[in-house]
């Protein structure tokens, strides 16, 4: 099926009747090599980071514009943001260092400017979804109501743009994605993820791709899952491939009362959000003792706060990067590290605070693939981690704390605002036990009677009682 309105009113009708389609298991991916320090990309960084957000966002959107950068306008600077200006410098014979000086600034953005109007590209706020989305109006003109949403096409359907709300009583996310993942006849899913607010599909299906992005959120006070499906013949890449990523940046599905039709691209973001104070989401760190976390970091952490309480960090393991620290007074359930060590294929669970939306941390879910180390190397979770990937608490199936994903040396890449699922390095909850002996910490004692825990228990069942001991770590930077 074709990804417009026949296919919207198809999605709504398999939800209703229950229906779920089989699916592939993701495929493992190799994993990400470790990145030695680059000067020359701390130094860009540097001066990208110095500039005003504002200014880094309208950078960042214009190289969307120029073909160059396909991820999230967030105004952060990663592999991502770096790439882009040096493809964008490279090819105007400029300095590839990572940087633009305020004559090329220019030029780029009289360059996606450019390229915007040829598009007529504007924001505007679907009256029928309630959501506000990207157009290239010039080339959509026709403009269709349907039963959920609204319809822009070309006049020769060639590309489309199908909006949609739906209660969440008719169509979670959840039952909705086991829908949209599958690859069927004719059908190939490229890219997927789940979140518990948003999910992204992305594949192609006969001679058309198609990009399906959704949210859930309040509405009135219901409920509600709100996305957009953009689907175009495969003889339009060159230009929608350019589209998809402007469209996904000016997406907001529960815009506020502010958002009017216009122009800009601001998006509701899937990444971590810089916020004006400099205070910002570090790490993950889960408790394990009164007043004591447990957390993994790759750079430095001025004026850490935990649960809102001011923290020091006490000790640091140099060569994985794991991190006690304290935060007296911060009364969280703590759970002990366990010196176990997963079997290779294991089936974990990950707990770790992300920013979605640009809202305050929330502690998020996820399952993966525990990999063996090989060699000298480091063991491995294949999962689709968000956010700051550092400090994850992973446990096994009985719900015992097994290891803690290191912190990247450097910002993942994202598509869209989402980070793939990837192989990450986890550090061996042994390996904290050691740092609590160096300062003398005990690991806490389940009290005594308790039952020891199944060795099956289910995600929702692990998340929500090892979730009361996740905070997010919060650093100026």
């Amino acid at each position: 099926m074709a990804f417009t309105t026949a296919s919207a009113l198809r999605v709504l009708s398999l939800l209703l009747a229950g229906t779920v389609l089989s699916h592939p298991a993701w495929a493992q991916q190799p994993a990400p090599a470790a990145a030695a320090p680059d000067p020359a990309f701390e130094a860009a960084k540097s001066a990208f980071e110095a500039l005003p957000e504002a200014d880094r966002r309208a950078i960042q959107d214009a190289l969307v514009w120029t073909g160059d950068y396909k991820g999230n306008v967030d105004g952060s600077f990663g592999r991502g943001t770096r790439d882009a200006i040096v493809a964008y410098a490279r090819r105007g014979k400029l300095p590839t260092d990572g940087t633009l000086d305020q004559k090329a600034k220019a030029a780029l953005v009289a360059a996606a400017d450019k390229a915007r109007n040829a598009q007529a590209f504007r924001k505007v706020v679907d009256t029928r979804s309630g959501i506000a989305i990207g157009l290239p109006t010039k080339a959509m003109s026709r403009k269709t109501d349907t039963k959920t949403g609204t319809t822009w096409s070309t006049t020769d359907g060639a590309a489309a743009i199908d909006t949609f709300q739906n209660a969440e009583a008719d169509s979670d996310l959840p039952r909705l994605f086991e829908i949209l993942r599958g690859d069927a006849p004719g059908r190939k899913v490229t890219y997927r993820v789940l979140r518990p607010d948003f999910l992204v599909v992305t594949g192609e299906e006969g001679e058309r791709v198609f990009y399906t992005r959704a949210a859930r959120g309040m509405a009135n006070g219901v409920a509600t899952v709100r996305g957009y499906t953009l689907s175009y013949a495969r003889r339009l890449r060159p230009t929608y491939d350019v589209l998809s990523i402007a469209i996904a940046n000016a997406f907001e599905p529960f815009p506020s009362a502010a958002s009017t039709p216009s122009t800009s691209t601001s998006p509701a973001t899937a990444g971590p959000a810089p916020s004006a104070s400099g205070v910002q989401l570090a790490a993950s760190a889960i408790a394990i003792g009164p007043g004591l976390f447990l957390t993994a970091l790759s750079g430095d952490c001025v004026d850490p706060k935990i649960a809102a309480r001011a923290a020091t960090i006490t000790r640091r393991d140099a060569e994985t990067g794991l991190a006690l620290v304290e935060a007296r007074g911060a009364e969280i359930a703590a759970v002990a590290p366990t010196a176990s060590t997963p079997n290779a294929g294991d089936s974990l669970v990950a707990l770790f605070a992300a920013q979605l939306g640009g809202r305050d941390a929330e502690i998020t879910v996820a399952t993966g693939e525990y990999v063996a180390p090989v060699g000298t190397g480091a063991a491995r979770l294949v999962a689709p981690l968000q956010g700051r990937i550092g400090g994850t608490a992973i446990f096994d199936r009985s719900g015992a704390l097994v290891a803690i994903a290191a912190a990247p040396a450097a910002e993942p890449a994202r598509y869209a605002g989402i980070v793939p699922q990837a192989a990450w390095k986890i550090i061996p909850a042994s390996v904290a036990l050691k740092l609590m002996n160096d300062v003398g910490a005990k690991p806490v004692v389940p009290p005594t009677g308790v039952p020891a825990p199944r060795p099956d228990r289910t995600t929702g069942d692990i998340a929500a009682q090892r979730g009361r001991s996740i905070q997010p770590l919060m650093c100026t930077r």
